[in-house]
């Protein structure tokens, strides 16, 4: 599940115990996964070297993933994509972390409200809270990987995503972006879709056809779409628009 980070399975079963035990020793971590306590060392030393984990004088390891090694990460995983709740930014520390999430090329963008806190890893597994007031590794996080639900929690992501507001970095700080997709762009694509030429459907929306490709190239960009077909793909998957 993590080997886009380098991680071998081996290094993942130690990791995961970290997680699970929320701190631990070497001989912990040895006896409970059956391995020799120096190969669980080279396990945690590589961790470390990631920014997963941290190491402490008294032998203690614990989860580390509020401030990783960016530029660590971004060598194995280039494509991270965030979304915040505009509460977040109350606090001054946030705006600080994400101008150098945005700085090492990651993509965020902010909403008014989120439904809830999860984190999706390769859309094959998707980590939640157990409490959705959650702000610390307690009590603990629910892994999940049923296909069903892992699919109905990316889904969900995604929508989210489409009608979140980009930000980016200026000189003076953080920014909000354009609005990723309105009400013009759901209605543009599903006439789209439904078959009719550019034209026309530029009549429909009450402008001029250069208006309507300048905004299919602008969702193509939002979404890192292709094709139109990708980008039908994108907004139908989504359930921007129906089937």
């Amino acid at each position: 599940m993590l080997g886009g980070f380098g991680i071998d399975e081996r290094e993942e079963a130690v990791y995961a115990e970290i997680l699970r035990r929320r701190q631990t020793t070497v001989t912990e971590v040895s006896d409970a996964l059956g391995i020799v306590p120096a190969t669980v060392s080279d396990c945690l030393a590589k961790l470390v070297s990631l920014g997963l984990v941290t190491g402490h004088d008294n032998g203690l390891h614990t989860p580390y993933i509020l401030s990783p090694d960016l530029e660590t990460f971004s060598r194995f995983a280039p494509t991270y994509r965030y979304v915040y709740e505009r509460s977040a930014f109350d606090d001054s520390r946030v705006s600080e972390e994400i101008i150098g999430l945005l700085k090492s090329g990651y993509e965020i963008r902010i909403a008014d409200a989120l439904p809830n806190k999860m984190i999706v890893i390769d859309r094959h597994a998707v980590l939640l809270p157990m409490r959705a007031d959650q702000t610390s590794m307690h009590p603990g996080f629910l892994l999940i990987r049923g296909e069903s639900l892992v699919r109905m929690l990316v889904d969900l992501f995604e929508r989210v995503w489409a009608a979140a507001t980009p930000l980016r970095v200026t000189a003076a700080g953080l920014a909000d972006g354009a609005q990723a997709m309105d009400e013009v762009d759901v209605l543009l694509l599903t006439l789209l879709l439904s078959g009719l030429p550019d034209k026309t459907v530029a009549g429909r929306l009450g402008t001029s056809e250069r208006t309507v490709q300048r905004r299919l190239r602008r969702l193509m960009k939002l979404t890192g779409a292709n094709s139109r077909m990708q980008l039908g793909w994108y907004a139908a998957r989504s359930g921007l628009i129906p089937l």
